[in-house]
């Protein structure tokens, strides 16, 4: 059941079925389509009505033919944009600057296997809500379960990665910065601080004040809604670490089963900048953005890609990476300070889990991978009286059902990834980015926001490849000049010989 596709065509088979019983004007075709529970049965048991079938000698009109020819191309253009490669847009910086705000992707569905849909009564061309508003572009009468066709290959540590946020299971309406479970912690820290009632409250306390100061106050966070994972957001971010792998970050350094990770080719760190010799004119003419600056003047550090350090020290004086998150706070995994006190910049060592690897349970991996067990396998956990209790039952150990993966950006210290909340399930993974066929400079006007050199360039590892616009328009410029040629009779020589 391809999205969008299925409604289409239960409304053209309604509309056909209308002419199949002789009624010909829009009234009576409209009536089949939108009140086909009551006119149908009508028709059925009414002995002047007749099942004539279809014609298909009579001529449609020039509407019909329309009408035909756009229901094709919305079919065409979503079980291509559902099974093979769909559009996407580049809103953050946080892959800066190896994918950056303002890129148009192509991605590919078909390199780690297509995801087929989940839940299928869906507007055509839309993922969670309907353009210019808020209300939801899906029904969810209709469920199915998941299932991936064979890809391509699978996810490598380095890849590039499209994925559903995990977190974007709840969703407060009005928030645009932070997830709900951010401000769920977030509130319940604040009620700490305020009501002296709550003090010494353990975290599932507070969590549970914060909880319902968000639900209670709409006018704030909006409204609460679920989402199916396949219409949770889309996230891009670079796989760092595998389903059995050993993860640790040690001063920014990626240390993965004990051996340190380069950075890719394009990272970002902030840097502490004690004196910016050469003025801002000069840092934008090297790709310094507004977005950089924003950072720069909030005290987090001047963003700066990790191989340009040496052309960038030659204009600033700087003191080194910024130290980030110094007071421990609970927006970083594991979200309990006493079981640890990790930041962005010094993180684990932590163990991604694997499809059939059972764990032992203690509170420090529990709180790790609690929400793999409950969101995103469907089981039931509680702690009490000192045991954990999984679907009712005592569990000292835990298996899970599927291979998770952990996603950071090459913005290293401006990423909402997975430090934040955590691992990302094969279930969610949705593609893999392969081309950018256009990128437009958000800090610059139009025309002269348009980098040329990312045209039609190719995303791999390092970033994106050169540039292969002028190519595709000079090929594009061949094509349709020959096509000219044709529809004028130059080549009518061809056929006579």
């Amino acid at each position: 059941m391809i999205p969008g596709v299925n409604i289409i065509l239960f409304f053209v088979m309604l509309y056909n079925l209308a002419e199949a019983f002789g009624k010909e004007t829009a009234g009576e075709r409209a009536l089949a389509m939108f009140a086909f529970p009551i006119v149908l049965p009508m028709w059925g048991f009414d002995n002047h009505v007749k099942f004539l079938g279809m014609d298909t000698n009579r001529k449609r009109s020039s509407g019909e033919q329309w009408i035909d020819a756009i229901i094709f191309a919305v079919i065409a253009a979503t079980i291509i944009r559902t099974f093979f490669i769909e559009a996407f847009q580049i809103p953050t910086s946080s892959m800066e600057k190896s994918l950056m705000v303002g890129d148009y992707l192509f991605v590919s569905k078909v390199s780690y296997g297509a995801r087929s849909p989940m839940t299928p009564l869906t507007v055509p061309f839309t993922h969670s809500t309907l353009p210019g508003g808020s209300i939801q572009s899906y029904l969810e009468w209709v469920t199915l379960p998941y299932f991936r066709l064979p890809g391509l290959g699978s996810v490598e540590r380095g890849d590039v990665v499209v994925f559903n946020f995990p977190e974007g299971d709840t969703v407060a309406t009005q928030l645009s910065n932070g997830t709900y479970y951010q401000y769920v912690r977030y509130m319940g820290q604040e009620k700490l601080r305020v009501d002296p009632t709550m003090a010494g409250k353990d975290l599932n306390t507070l969590d549970a004040a914060g909880r319902q100061i968000v639900w209670n106050e709409p006018e704030t966070f909006g409204n609460i809604v679920y989402r199916p994972i396949d219409k949770r957001d889309h996230y891009v971010k670079r796989c760092v670490g595998l389903p059995d792998d050993k993860l640790q970050i040690i001063n920014d350094t990626l240390v993965i089963n004990d051996k340190r990770e380069a950075f890719p080719a394009n990272a970002e760190l902030h840097y502490t900048i004690t004196n910016n010799r050469s003025g801002n004119n000069v840092l934008r003419e090297m790709g310094t953005t507004n977005e950089d600056f924003k950072y720069y003047r909030q005290g987090q550090g001047l963003p700066i890609p990790f191989r340009q350090l040496g052309d960038y020290t030659k204009l600033l004086s700087t003191s080194g990476p910024v130290k980030m998150n110094p007071d421990f706070d609970r927006s970083i995994l594991p979200h309990d300070t006493s079981l640890a006190k990790w930041t962005i910049q010094n993180f684990g060592p932590i163990h991604i889990p694997k499809e059939g690897e059972t764990v032992t349970l203690d509170k420090m991996n529990l709180a790790m991978y609690k929400r793999c067990i409950t969101a995103y396998e469907g089981n039931t956990l509680e702690e009490k009286d000192g045991k954990i209790l999984i679907n009712g039952q005592p569990a000292t150990t835990y298996t899970f059902k599927q291979d998770y993966y952990w996603m950071m950006g090459d913005n290293r210290h401006g990423s909402l990834d997975s430090r934040f909340w955590g691992f990302v399930p094969n279930d969610h993974i949705v593609g893999k980015p392969v081309m950018v066929w256009m990128s437009m400079d958000p800090d610059k006007k139009f025309p002269v926001n348009i980098r040329w050199n990312r045209l039609v360039s190719f995303v791999g590892m390092d970033g994106v490849s050169r540039s292969y616009g002028i190519h595709f328009l000079v090929l594009l410029g061949l094509v349709l000049g020959l096509n000219a040629l044709y529809k004028r009779g130059t080549f009518n020589f061809i056929k006579r010989k």
